[in-house]
């Protein structure tokens, strides 16, 4: 299997599906690390239910050009992504791509992975990568969890001293496996770790 590795990186259970006590729409800061901002932000869902959606933001020392190549290149996406064991990438123009991704987790954690479409989009002012979960698009594999709903997006904002700032946003509406309490800080940490391992790779 050709490899790649996207939180996401998809750092896919950051963001969860369930019913907060105090819905909100403004987005709530919960860590300002590294130079690197995580916030939450509660939605409604088409059942009914309220999603929470994360963004992280952060500023890198690269051109866009070079960022995305990181996103669909196999090699360079898993020297960066400290979540991906393994992934697989089905180039159908420089534009629009499919990946496969499998996430091996410690325990209590169970291995999980993810099918994304993804569309590249490039304005005069940014650069914007839209995955979207496909989770039918493979088969399944034993012992291993599929990601049924992911959205997401990469927003990348050229800044005049050469560095670009990076918006990223996710959400699923699947159900979460374990307490927010207990899941959030190991997956921030992991997120900052992607971070900071993506800047020294492009730098």
């Amino acid at each position: 299997m050709k490899q790649l590795g996207t939180s996401l990186f998809f750092m896919f259970f950051l963001f969860e599906a369930g019913y907060p006590q105090e819905p909100a729409t403004e987005w709530k800061m919960a860590r300002d690390e590294k130079d690197i901002t995580i916030s939450y932000r509660w939605v409604s869902i088409p059942d009914g239910r309220k999603a929470r959606e994360m963004e992280a933001v952060f500023m890198i020392h690269s051109d866009i050009a070079t960022l995305i190549e990181q996103f669909t290149n196999a090699e360079k996406f898993l020297q960066w992504s400290v979540t991906a064991h393994d992934c697989d990438i089905q180039l159908n123009s420089p534009t629009q791509w499919q990946t496969y991704i499998q996430f091996r987790l410690p325990w209590p954690f169970r291995s999980r992975d993810l099918i994304t479409r993804n569309e590249l989009t490039v304005t005069r002012n940014a650069s914007i990568i839209k995955m979207n979960s496909t989770p039918k698009a493979r088969p399944e594999w034993q012992h291993i969890k599929r990601i049924m709903s992911y959205q997401a997006t990469w927003k990348f904002i050229p800044v005049p001293d050469g560095r670009t700032k990076v918006v990223h946003r996710a959400i699923t509406e699947d159900e979460p496996d374990f307490p927010r309490a207990f899941t959030d800080p190991v997956v921030q940490a992991k997120l900052i770790a992607s971070v900071e391992k993506l800047r020294k790779q492009v730098r």
